[in-house]
Parts: structure tokens; C-alpha cells; sequence
């Protein structure tokens, strides 16, 4: 092989290996969604968007918005400290004035989703509103690889 052709194979060689990290790196993107839920603190809701180990431009992991209507309570949030394992997604939810603090847990538990948008369960506790929680509420739960 002449030095044309190893350079074409150290070529496709490389090529070969990015388009592997490439793929080992998906975009994965996570939507948990649910409304009129009952929580520890009267009737809530939410709709989160993530991205499972990336920052968008503004820094953040993701967004969306949270409720307590009991409370008066309506903010947009911020998603942080996403991780992702198997059909399992846990991440950090807050509004940027503190109202809301939450930690949440969500597994997809079924690719097809009901007529109602349920496929999966989410768990959440806070520390704002304090002592606001809901356990294995029925809920869309959406882990997507692009």
C-alpha cells in the first residue's frame, strides 16, 4: 500500500471512530408531564423539557414550568443535574426566585403512551414549597434518542 492509501485509511480510520463517538453520544431529550396531580400540598402540576449531560446556551440542562395551586405557586424552571439510566431519568427542577426546589424521579414505563398521556411514573420531593411531594403519579414520561 502506498502512502495515498494509508493516508485514506488513517482517513476512514478516524472518520470511522467520530461518527462512532458521534453515535455514542446521541441527543437524548426527556419530557415528564402532568396536570391536576394531587401532591402532598394540594393539587400541582408540571411540563419539563431536559437533555440528559448537555447545557444549552444559556447553561441550563432544561426547562419548563411547575404548580401548587394551593399555593398560589405558578413559575417557569430550570432542569440541572440530569442523569439518565436505562428508562430512568432523576434531575433537579427550581425556579430562579427560590419559590420552587425540587428533585425528581421518572421512569418510562411503557413506549406507547395512553389515550390520556400516561406511559410512566414519576416521583418528586422539595424543599420550596417545603415539604411539597408526590409519589408514582401516573404521568407522560418521554426518553427519546435522536
Amino acid at each position: 500500500m502506498g502512502r495515498i492509501g494509508i493516508t485514506i485509511a488513517a482517513l476512514a480510520l478516524v472518520v470511522g471512530l467520530l461518527a462512532i463517538r458521534a453515535d455514542a453520544t446521541t441527543n437524548t431529550q426527556v419530557v415528564l408531564s402532568a396536570t391536576g396531580i394531587t401532591t402532598s400540598v394540594g393539587p400541582g402540576g408540571f411540563w419539563l423539557w431536559s437533555q440528559p449531560g448537555t447545557l444549552d446556551q444559556y447553561g441550563i440542562a432544561g426547562a419548563g414550568n411547575m404548580y401548587f395551586y394551593a399555593r398560589g405557586i405558578q413559575r417557569p424552571v430550570v432542569i440541572g443535574n440530569v442523569l439518565l439510566s436505562g428508562a430512568t431519568v432523576t434531575e433537579n427542577v427550581k425556579s430562579r426566585d427560590g419559590a420552587i426546589a425540587c428533585r425528581f424521579t421518572a421512569t418510562e414505563t411503557s413506549r406507547v403512551v395512553t389515550a390520556h398521556g400516561v406511559n410512566g411514573l414519576v416521583t418528586f420531593s422539595c424543599t420550596a414549597p417545603a415539604g411539597a411531594s408526590a409519589t408514582s403519579v401516573p404521568a407522560t414520561v418521554i426518553i427519546s434518542s435522536f
